[in-house]
């Protein structure tokens, strides 16, 4: 999950870089740095595009799709919807700096590896193998056949 997240943000800022071809940045009156306001309007608008367009459609984003990755809707294992898509997406546009290091912690130590976009919109992230499956998480989820006994 943390290399489709670092190919997503790679194939971003390509496409920003070949979109804005050295005006991304500029020099201020003052001798400052600044942002392209264009850049942050191209930013959002591939974000949305391959978070959850590409997301809702097919259950992937392109750092996904590389790394053979898919997003699924939780209770059924089927494709996200707008949702998922967008319930995931959420906490990125946040503008708190520390919610990349809390949405990478809870990754790597919550029962199913289950981040706070996941759980605002109801999905898992698992292999492309297990699209279409109703998904059992172990430790997450009760074990089928527990609430017989």
């Amino acid at each position: 999950r943390i290399i489709a997240w670092l190919l997503d943000n790679l194939f971003t800022a390509i496409l920003v870089l070949l979109i804005h071809r050295g005006d991304a940045a500029f020099t201020t009156d003052d001798g400052g740095l600044a942002i392209n306001p264009n850049v942050i309007w191209t930013v959002t608008i591939l974000m949305v595009l391959n978070q959850v367009v590409l997301t809702m459609v097919t259950g992937f984003s392109l750092g996904k799709a590389v790394t053979g990755l898919r997003v699924v809707n939780r209770s059924d294992g089927g494709l996200p919807g707008f949702r998922g898509a967008a319930g995931r997406t959420l906490p990125w546009v946040i503008p708190v700096p520390f919610i990349p290091l809390v949405e990478m912690g809870l990754v790597l130590t919550s029962r199913g590896h289950r981040r706070i976009g996941d759980r605002i919109g109801g999905t898992l992230v698992v292999d492309r193998g297990w699209v279409g499956d109703p998904v059992f998480v172990p430790g997450l989820d009760q074990v089928p056949g527990d609430d017989l006994i």
